[in-house]
């Protein structure tokens, strides 16, 4: 528990010092009061993305670089009422205040309710270069580029707890120890984390050779650069309704070709089609893997997971696929990632 007094200061606090401040309380959010503890804004570890990517300097106040219009609850709300509001907003913390507008406490959605339950696990891939998106990724993993106000994997992450999912798994490398820093064990969001520590680069599915313990249940795997709207659950309901060895989650992409194309026999002309629209069905980037899929994959070797499918494929395991119409979009790019930020 955080006690509330550790976490309230006045504008005029260094940026040094709120820093300090979030990596000791692990609260994730500071809150800005007055001389009369009156709550006047908050500080969290999306405004210090933005405070250190304006090259802000760490002994300058943060007056000016906080939230000055804070989402507070009163101290009569209900819990239902709370934790309903919390999840309407996306937001995990809400600091409470009594009739005279002074901070008496931090509600949180750990507090208000115990994680649901669903007992698939979910490796998100997290180890990556992310060399597609320098110069941002020269100074942080490309799973904590910010995307609004919160790094992606915290995104990704919370879209899956909103679902029901508590079991989370981290395949890290490059800059792990930041991606550690941030999520911890997890307790922050009520849900368990832990992590796959690359020595070296293992690619896709290499990384799942590093599982401690088979798994029991379909596990479902992920990519950190993958933001969707798709419902995680009804891919793994039907893969357990199928029970195929492997889903591929996939998403339609078109292409409109910008010339004329000629359908001939020989030199006889059958059709010309005007630019055409073409469609395909893309890898989104999300799979759902039956344990028996683990034991096909090589131990501590680089393998990708595209390399798995195809295995399955020759040895004639079932693979199916589920198709996302929901918003998705892959970060990879540059261009990628600033639409997926005007979205959020």
């Amino acid at each position: 528990m955080v006690a509330i007094e550790n976490i309230c200061v006045s504008k005029d606090t260094p940026l040094k010092e709120l820093i300090g401040i979030l990596n000791e309380q692990q609260a994730h959010i500071v809150l800005i009061v007055d001389g009369d503890k009156r709550l006047t804004g908050c500080f969290t570890d999306g405004d210090l993305l933005r405070a250190i990517r304006s090259g802000m300097d760490l002994d300058h106040p943060i007056d000016g670089h906080f939230n000055a219009s804070p989402i507070s609850i009163s101290q009569n709300e209900s819990p239902s009422a709370v934790l309903q509001r919390m999840q309407h907003k996306s937001i995990n913390q809400l600091p409470v205040i009594d009739e005279n507008g002074k901070v008496v406490g931090l509600e949180s959605r750990k507090s208000l309710k115990p994680g649901i339950g669903i007992p698939n696990q979910v490796i998100i891939m997290a180890g990556g270069l992310g060399s597609r998106l320098r110069p941002l990724t020269d100074t942080m993993p490309k799973a904590l580029v910010p995307v609004g106000d919160r790094p992606v994997l915290q995104v990704i992450l919370e879209r899956f707890i909103a679902q029901g999912f508590i079991n989370f798994t981290f395949a890290v490398n490059h800059m792990a120890g930041m991606i550690e820093d941030h999520f911890g064990n997890g307790d922050y969001w009520n849900v368990h984390i832990d992590y796959l520590r690359e020595t070296k680069p293992l690619g896709t599915a290499g990384a799942l050779s590093l599982l401690k313990n088979s798994p029991e249940h379909p596990v479902l795997v992920t990519n950190c650069d993958v933001l969707t709207e798709a419902r995680y659950k009804d891919i793994i309901e039907q893969h357990q309704r199928n029970s195929p060895s492997a889903t591929i989650a996939v998403r339609e992409h078109s292409y409109q070709v910008p010339y004329g194309v000629l359908q001939t026999d020989g030199n006889a002309l059958c059709e010309l089609v005007e630019k055409p629209l073409c469609h395909w069905n893309i890898n989104a980037g999300i799979y759902v893997l039956s344990p028996q899929a683990f034991d096909l994959i090589p131990v501590n070797k680089f393998y990708d997971i595209t390399e798995l499918i195809q295995t399955l494929l020759e040895q004639k395991k079932r693979v199916e696929t589920f198709i996302i119409s929901k918003y998705w979009i892959d970060i990879g790019m540059p261009d990628d990632l600033e639409r997926a930020r005007q979205a959020i």
